[in-house]
């Protein structure tokens, strides 16, 4: 080696070093300076799950003079950065804002301190599993199933749905992206259209919120059964359920549901009402979901009897009752009811007063004729 200046430069894989710069070699020169290595590869993958996905990472906390600094990963999520020693933080993100809402990655960081090369730092897009149950009043089965919408999104693609069976009532998930979701539980009878619901619950759908780690403990309660009701009128009535309890119920003109906790057989009883839907109970099972069409087929009249009390000399010699007939346009007789005698009149009032009623159909003109049993 003759007497010269030289430039000095070492190379490795992964590592870069400070060269030698106009470094002068003499013959009698038995080393050279050490050379250092100043940056050091930080190498890594980001697995996701589409084949078009791609991930950006990001290199944060790093020396006061390392600037922050933001890689794209390549067509097989590999990525590289190459830093002066010190301590770092690593995380990763989808690449496509508008697609990757919601995307996240686990672990959600690393952080690493860098003497050397680091090569083996791995991102996982993050996918979770959601374990729940459904109680039901009976036996729950095929008919339950329960399903899993994002909440922004109005896409069928964005739904899952899973059923029961017949030997458990547990549902699962699996490998759900993080972000917002509803679940919602459902109960379908074959009798029933398929937009129907035949079951009422505590909570038909529960909210949550879908991070890095699994989600357990849902529960949805079913409340009862829904009952379809269609009536011309409004009414009072109360259901007796199976299990001897009693429901009260205002019946409203149009379209209702009511929920009725007791699985089976019930019977709706009505209560003083003055319209006549062609029974006095009407009764529904559970198990067979049908609307019940409640149309009046006839109107209760009631009407006052009033007797001057001078023309009786003696009100204990009243008659208990007073006839009236309910005759036709024709002349026909077609009901004789009972006017009960209800007051005997008092010094304010001279009448003694009798009450009556009569069920009668809409239209029908009647004329009603009071006498004496």
């Amino acid at each position: 080696v003759t007497s010269k200046r030289y430039t000095v430069v070492a190379e490795k894989d992964h590592y870069k070093f400070k060269s030698l710069e106009n470094f002068m070699v003499l013959p009698n020169m038995a080393s050279v300076p050490d050379i250092r290595a100043t940056y050091y590869d930080i190498c890594g993958l980001v697995r996701m799950i589409g084949r078009d996905s791609t991930a950006k990472v990001t290199l944060t906390h790093g020396p006061e003079n390392a600037k922050p600094q933001v890689k794209q990963t390549d067509e097989n999520g590999s990525f590289c950065f190459e830093v002066p020693p010190g301590e770092y933080r690593l995380s990763s993100f989808s690449s496509k804002q508008e697609s990757g809402a919601g995307l996240l990655f686990v672990p959600p960081y690393v952080d690493i301190i860098v003497n050397s090369p680091i090569l083996n730092v791995e991102f996982s897009q993050a996918q979770v599993n959601l374990y729940g149950t459904v109680l039901c009043k009976e036996k729950c089965g095929p008919a339950i199933s329960v399903s899993l919408v994002r909440s922004s999104s109005n896409s069928r693609e964005d739904r899952k749905t899973v059923g029961l069976t017949d030997e458990s009532s547990d549902f699962m998930f699996p490998k759900v992206f993080p972000g917002k979701y509803r679940l919602v539980a459902k109960s379908k009878s074959s009798l029933a259209a398929s937009h129907t619901d035949n079951w009422c619950w505590e909570q038909s759908s529960i909210d949550i919120d879908v991070g890095t780690e699994d989600i357990a403990g849902i529960v949805f309660v079913q409340k009862g059964f829904w009952v379809h009701i269609i009536s011309t009128h409004d009414a009072d009535a109360v259901v007796q359920q199976p299990d001897a309890s009693v429901l009260n119920l205002e019946i409203k003109k149009g379209s209702q549901r009511i929920c009725v906790e007791s699985p089976g057989a019930h019977e709706i009883h009505f209560i003083k009402s003055c319209i006549f839907f062609g029974s006095s109970i009407v009764k529904f099972d559970t198990t067979n979901p049908l609307p019940i069409h409640l149309k009046a087929e006839k109107y209760l009249l009631e009407g006052k009897i009033l007797v001057d009390a001078c023309l009786h000399a003696n009100v204990n010699e009243l008659s208990e009752s007073i006839i009236v007939d309910t005759v036709t346009t024709d002349g026909e007789v077609i009901n004789a009811s009972p006017a009960q005698l209800v007051s005997h009149g008092n010094d304010i009032t001279t009448s003694i007063v009798y009450e009556y009623s009569i069920w009668a159909n809409l239209g029908d003109e009647l004329t009603l004729v009071p006498r004496d049993s």
